[in-house]
């Protein structure tokens, strides 16, 4: 019964966070809601939901513990979660190599499974890689042949954060960033196959 409770807790302030009722999606600490001693997948719903708003590096280990944690227990579905979860907070602090691996590896994951959701999530940062690149014929090829297209308020969550991260860094270090991903993809690509 009481890990009934926690797992509860831990989807009540997930929800709370997720339509903004929570303290930490206005710029609150997010701490309380972070302590919940619940199973694996609760926490993952908790760390999926803070993902926009705690950007700290205790909550970086989290999501890194929580996919150690799915890994060890075999759970494909939830290491494919924690990845798409990494993938996401790799957009929003700009680091392009780290999207394409965890997005990557998450689809291939969630696709295994026939997870759509999943499917949907990888997809849709897998879009946002493309439309960096300005390949804007390749990001709608992705979202059309995953059905994946974001729902309006999720949609411009993204939106937003690769317009800060192209801002910040200015059209031409951005897009060299994503070159130089995309170079590393290809001499990744190369060592595998030789």
């Amino acid at each position: 019964l009481s890990s009934l409770r926690t797992a509860a807790a831990s989807a009540h302030a997930a929800f709370a966070l997720l339509t903004g009722e929570h303290g930490c999606a206005h710029g609150g600490t997010c701490e309380r809601a972070a302590t919940t001693p619940a199973d694996a997948r609760s926490r993952w719903l908790l760390a999926f939901a803070r993902c926009g708003f705690d950007h700290t590096p205790r909550e970086v280990a989290r999501v890194d513990a929580l996919l150690a944690e799915f890994r060890a227990a075999g759970d494909r579905w939830g290491e494919a979660a924690a990845l798409s979860t990494r993938a996401t907070r790799a957009l929003y602090r700009g680091d392009l190599p780290a999207l394409r691996h965890d997005a990557t590896r998450s689809a291939a994951l969630f696709t295994e499974l026939g997870y759509r959701w999943g499917q949907s999530q990888s997809s849709e940062q897998q879009g946002v890689l493309a439309e960096i690149a300005t390949d804007y014929d390749t990001a709608a090829r992705i979202r059309a042949s995953e059905g994946a297209p974001l729902p309006p308020a999720e949609r411009a969550d993204v939106d937003r954060a690769t317009h800060r991260l192209r801002a910040s860094l200015g059209a031409t270090a951005f897009e060299a960033a994503y070159e130089k991903d995309t170079a590393a993809d290809t001499d990744t690509a190369a060592d595998t196959e030789a």
